[in-house]
């Protein structure tokens, strides 16, 4: 027994020094495609640092970060405290049929508050133009038979229908009853791995959108569906150290009917501002990447402007917006022949300015509940 003992210490001595020089030669990344972050790099040496304790700690980092077979290890950690009863990870749920759920915490009242006089403000000051808001709860409201149990979650229905009430001269759309019809019978409105809604979600958000306004909405007869990505791993997935559950597919639907879209758009990285022309919603280069869901309008343009000249109406309507709205606008671009669409995350001008100057008589707030709560751009509405 002893001599097995002391050839399982040597192999293990002799793995572990040949994992630590493994270490050193390899070329460390500076971002983790799997982690979705940049990764820590190597501190510089100073004696005051050193003093104080902070360098070895920011060290300690680096070799977390950098330790070579990095995303094996942590999912096998994962799977370890999985097996010991663990539900969650950095505020994602192992959920059932592989599903990751972020949990949904009651939020701030005062945050609220302050987004509901933010919007009562801004349309006391435009009275002629026309609000319409849509807030879209997150995969955890709708999914919640995929929970594990005894997960800890608040009601997002509770946080959209407290907004709508406290906002009545706001035209409102409920998708949540749509949403969780469908899953009801099976449907999959949501990315399994990733915290927004996946295609056919969307269309059924843009339905009851159409519902609610009294248009005409197509059907998903009219159109034609097309797998895009068999192997997308979100947001979700990177957060949770779950690196063994089956990617996703992205669909795009693609119209029967006929269609002359011109996207223009301002990139984030731009630097003169100037607006870039293209004739479809869809980047493929993204299809190659991490961030696979920026292949639906390129990310989230400051700016973009969607128009088609086969539109059903000669109608304008400017859409402010999350990225939740980058899969559901190329639905929307069917009803309106001109579609202004500003993420206030990174537009700085005046939405009342924007709105003078280009004749804008109707506003489409699109916002997924936790955006809405947390990331706060529409507290620069004015």
């Amino acid at each position: 027994m002893a001599q097995n003992n002391r050839i399982f210490f040597v192999c293990f001595m002799i793995v572990w020094a040949l994992l630590i020089v493994l270490n050193f030669i390899i070329q460390p990344d500076e971002f983790s495609e799997i982690e979705n972050r940049y990764l820590a790099k190597l501190p510089k040496l100073e004696l005051e640092e050193v003093v104080s304790g902070e360098y070895s700690e920011k060290l300690d980092t680096y070799i977390n970060d950098h330790f070579i077979f990095r995303p094996f290890f942590v999912g096998l950690k994962t799977e370890w405290e999985k097996l010991l009863g663990k539900k969650e990870s950095n505020s994602i749920y192992f959920g059932k049929q592989q599903y990751l759920l972020e949990k949904y915490m009651t939020p701030d009242e005062k945050k609220i508050d302050t987004i509901v006089q933010t919007i009562q403000n801004f349309q006391t000051n435009n009275p002629e133009i026309k609000l319409t808001m849509l807030l879209a709860p997150t995969s955890v409201e709708i999914n919640q038979d995929k929970l594990p149990k005894f997960a800890i979650n608040a009601s997002e229905e509770e946080t959209i229908h407290s907004i709508y009430q406290a906002l009545p001269e706001v035209t409102t759309i409920d998708v949540i009853p749509a949403l969780k019809e469908e899953n009801v019978k099976g449907k999959q409105t949501y990315f399994r791995l990733d915290h927004h809604w996946n295609t056919y979600g969307a269309f059924v958000a843009y339905q009851e959108y159409c519902n609610t306004l009294g248009i005409m909405p197509y059907q998903e007869s009219d159109f034609e569906k097309e797998i895009v990505s068999r192997d997308f791993q979100g947001t979700n997935y990177s957060r949770s150290g779950e690196y063994l559950y089956k990617p996703d597919t992205i669909e795009k639907y693609v119209p029967k009917f006929p269609v002359e879209y011109k996207v223009s758009y301002v990139p984030l990285d731009s630097k003169d501002g100037k607006l870039v022309q293209t004739d479809s919603f869809y980047f493929e280069e993204y299809l190659h990447t991490k961030d696979k869901y920026s292949y639906f309008l390129n990310n989230n343009p400051a700016n973009m402007i969607i128009e088609n000249s086969k539109a059903k109406e000669d109608k304008e309507i400017l859409v402010l917006k999350d990225s939740y709205a980058n899969i559901f606008l190329p639905f929307l671009a069917n009803h309106y022949s001109k579609i202004h669409i500003l993420d206030l995350r990174y537009y700085n001008v005046s939405v009342s300015e924007y709105c003078m100057e280009n004749h804008i008589d109707q506003i489409l707030f699109l916002y997924n509940i936790l955006t809405l709560d947390e990331d706060l751009g529409i507290l620069k509405l004015r």
